[in-house]
């Protein structure tokens, strides 16, 4: 094998540093420019959520639509829950 001299090989490893400092440059601009991504249990909770709800046959239940509040000839019914024990018939 050829003897290189120290010139010589310290020009061939700075020219590799750099290749590899701008590797990992482009690396993290493509990461910064992916957009984030969500674990996979929230994704998947979140759809079965909205699976329920369309089963449900409402889009947003926590949203009360005009055609859903109650009118003067309109009997609410509410249950009360007891704190302290079990509810009374």
């Amino acid at each position: 094998m050829m003897d290189m001299n120290e010139y010589a090989l310290e020009i061939i490893a700075r020219d590799r540093q750099a290749e590899m400092r701008e590797f990992i440059q482009g690396l993290d601009r493509a990461r910064a420019a992916r957009p984030v991504s969500r674990p996979v249990r929230i994704v998947l909770g979140e759809a079965l959520i909205a699976i329920g709800r369309r089963l449900q046959g409402s889009n947003d239940s926590s949203v009360m639509r005009p055609e859903m509040k109650p009118d003067a000839n309109c009997a609410v019914v509410t249950r009360r829950r007891s704190v302290s024990g079990p509810a009374r018939a």
